[in-house]
């Protein structure tokens, strides 16, 4: 694991930092990129209620050949606690390619493998598995589970990958 790791990170890792008022920019764009209808300020009105549901709201930076300087913006994770649990939630932004996706879950559970929390769970759809399935190979995350669609819970059939974290 630590191999791939250290070739995926050869020259640097993506930076993961809490969101900004200034980050908003960044969501609109993505927004707009997919052809939503909302005005800017109910889009901006939308985005500050739905994240204030969430403990973190957290913004991952990596290269990517969009931006002029090389670096930007390519997803925005919102992340719900409870001092034990951590449970993140990601939005690619439209120009993430493959590679910042894959760079930057590394980073992101690699990161939080280190924080006071027990146990890091994702949930993902079926079409996410075989992405979370190639992670294990970077950090060590494991399939727990499938939740049934027709669980209150479920957003169609939910698999739930778990990493224990190295202080829980």
């Amino acid at each position: 694991m630590k191999k791939k790791r250290d070739l995926l990170f050869a020259r640097n890792k993506p930076e993961i930092r809490e969101a900004h008022e200034d980050d908003l920019k960044w969501l609109w764009a993505a927004y707009k990129s997919a052809d939503g209808d909302l005005s800017q300020e109910d889009f901006i009105h939308h985005m500050e209620s739905h994240f204030a549901s969430y403990n973190d709201v957290l913004i991952v930076e990596d290269y990517n050949s969009s931006f002029k300087n090389g670096i930007g913006p390519i997803a925005v994770v919102a992340a719900k606690t409870n001092n034990w649990i951590y449970e993140p939630h990601v939005e690619w932004f439209p120009w993430a390619t493959n590679r910042n996706k894959l760079r930057s879950a590394v980073g992101f559970f690699q990161k939080y493998r280190y924080k006071q929390y027990g146990v890091v769970i994702v949930h993902c759809l079926e079409e996410h598995r075989k992405f979370f399935d190639r992670m294990k190979n970077y950090v060590p995350l494991f399939f727990r589970g499938k939740i049934p669609s027709g669980d209150e819970f479920a957003r169609g059939d939910d698999y739930i990958f778990s990493m224990r974290a190295k202080n829980g």
